[in-house]
């Protein structure tokens, strides 16, 4: 499975986890989520890393030009899902 695909399949999770257990989630509206990178949002005032995302740096954390231009596109890929709104916040405890 290529990046691409990958990244597809794992967005796609997002919207289905949150959209599949809302009970389990806090509603949380567009406009108060900002997004910082592919895996990364600003939210309830708080930086939060999302759980099973590992987005391509971008920035000076990029390693190349390739990885740059894919984590743009993850972080954009991502304000749009956050712009569709219907998304919901838990916070889990990493391990």
């Amino acid at each position: 499975m290529n990046g691409r695909a990958l990244a597809k399949l794992a967005l796609g999770g997002l919207l289905v986890l949150t959209l599949a257990a809302p009970a389990l989630a806090e509603p949380i509206e567009p406009a108060a989520v900002r997004v910082i990178d592919g895996d990364t949002i600003e939210a309830a005032g708080a930086v939060v890393r999302l759980v099973g995302f590992d987005a391509p740096e971008t920035g000076r954390r990029a390693q190349c030009s390739i990885e740059h231009a894919r984590g743009a596109a993850a972080r954009a890929r991502l304000v749009e899902i956050v712009a569709d709104g219907g998304l919901g916040l838990s916070r889990v405890r990493a391990a």
